[in-house]
């Protein structure tokens, strides 16, 4: 499919290793960016690489994306990908493969004493904002019953 501006969208799936999916899944919360946008901007201006058949054997884990090309690079995949019998697909999941094996593994998720840490802050939170409401009486405005709401969901779930 053409856009106006000369860019053409492929329909495609990454296989990825499950770390790789990761990587990508953070990098593109971090950067707050869509997906396709960023594997993309990630291959602008690349040209095909031979495929190594033995690093995509183990890789199990397949990410359906839109990949926006221009139409030279669409056609420098296209025309790559018959000549070594290979599918599109596969040879832009090894640049992205090969892009996301040189950044950092994302952060591990809190620990639980992290947590705790939180929800105490929370909770205090929840206490000082609930005495507020209770020195406001009738005139508590409905948006701070919703609020007190969603922090004793969040502390209590």
């Amino acid at each position: 499919m053409e856009h106006a501006s000369g860019m053409f969208t492929i329909a495609t799936r990454l296989l990825l290793t499950p770390e790789h999916r990761q990587r990508l899944e953070y990098a593109v919360r971090s950067r707050r960016i869509d997906p396709a946008d960023f594997v993309s901007a990630m291959i602008a201006g690349t040209t095909p690489l031979p495929v190594d058949q033995q690093a995509n054997s183990h890789r199990s884990v397949l990410v359906p994306i839109r990949i926006y090309l221009t139409s030279e690079q669409r056609d420098a995949f296209r025309a790559f990908a018959i000549s070594h019998e290979t599918d599109i697909g596969v040879l832009i999941s090894e640049h992205v493969a090969r892009y996301l094996a040189d950044i950092p593994d994302p952060p591990s998720p809190p620990n639980p004493s992290d947590r705790s840490t939180e929800l105490r802050a929370y909770r205090r939170e929840l206490a000082r904002i609930q005495s507020r409401r209770m020195a406001l009486g009738s005139t508590t405005p409905i948006w701070l019953d919703q609020y007190i709401a969603d922090l004793e969901d969040y502390v209590n779930g």
